[in-house]
């Protein structure tokens, strides 16, 4: 979602006041997009079928990452069926929020929405694979990289700059 209200300067230097706030959507990319849920799912209701069908269609074709090593290579996707640029190596699991999903599009229509409450811990753990990871934002709203800490093994957390720079992540 995205909100909007305005405020107006005339020529003079007339300030209004805030306006009403508004509210709106936007929609998905034709093809494939990169997309996260932001929400605590049930049981039952963290299917592909439940969180993305309404949306997107029955069955919605929506891939996760599995990693299995160090290379960009190294690993395969989970999804429903393969395709020649999603080739599967199993079944889609449930959709858990904190991952990050390929989610495919036949309009430039379909607005998400996801069944499930808002995740309201201040701290979310999301545990990373060796290798390359598709995550996602677990909230609401907006994150900036900075406000993320990484934490490796049982160590103190750090900010994702300095795992960076540690050499923990790219």
């Amino acid at each position: 979602n995205y909100y909007f209200a305005i405020v107006a300067i005339d020529d003079g230097g007339n300030r209004s006041g805030l306006s009403n706030v508004a509210t709106g959507r936007t929609a998905l990319r034709l093809g494939y997009t990169l997309v996260s849920v932001p929400r605590i799912l049930a049981v039952g209701s963290d299917t592909a079928d439940v969180v993305f069908g309404d949306d997107v269609g029955v069955p919605p074709y929506v891939y996760h990452w599995n990693p299995s090593g160090p290379l960009s290579t190294d690993g395969c996707y989970e999804g429903p069926v393969s395709t020649p640029s999603f080739p599967t190596c199993g079944g889609l699991g449930p959709i858990q929020f904190g991952s990050a999903y390929y989610l495919r599009s036949a309009g430039t229509q379909a607005v998400l929405d996801a069944p499930g409450t808002a995740v309201s811990s201040l701290t979310v753990s999301v545990l990373l694979e060796l290798g390359f990871n598709m995550i996602g934002n677990p909230y609401e709203q907006d994150i900036l990289l900075s406000q993320v800490q990484i934490r490796r093994g049982a160590g103190a957390p750090v900010s994702y700059q300095s795992a960076v720079t540690n050499g923990w992540v790219a």
